[in-house]
């Protein structure tokens, strides 16, 4: 029986997972979240939406932010320090 995904769940997980790596490739973030190349083309846009209008607190500053961003170009995700 297949397992319904919720959208926040993953986002959670890859936040998490891009932030503690710093830097991740595409297919290193679709194997981490456990997608298959077809499920990714349908999640990645979204993932990439949510991670354009919405920054994260760091863990260990009260004031710090980060924000996901993704290079079409170079295929990789990145946590980003905003103030």
């Amino acid at each position: 029986m297949t397992q319904k995904l919720e959208f926040t769940e993953i986002a959670v997980k890859a936040m998490e997972y891009v932030i503690e790596q710093g830097s991740v490739h595409d297919v290193r973030l679709m194997q981490h979240l456990d997608f298959s190349p077809q499920s990714w083309r349908v999640w990645k846009p979204k993932l990439i939406e949510i991670f354009s209008i919405q920054t994260f607190s760091k863990s260990d500053s009260k004031t710090g932010k980060i924000k996901i961003e993704y290079s079409k170009k170079e295929k990789l995700w990145r946590a980003i320090d905003v103030e």
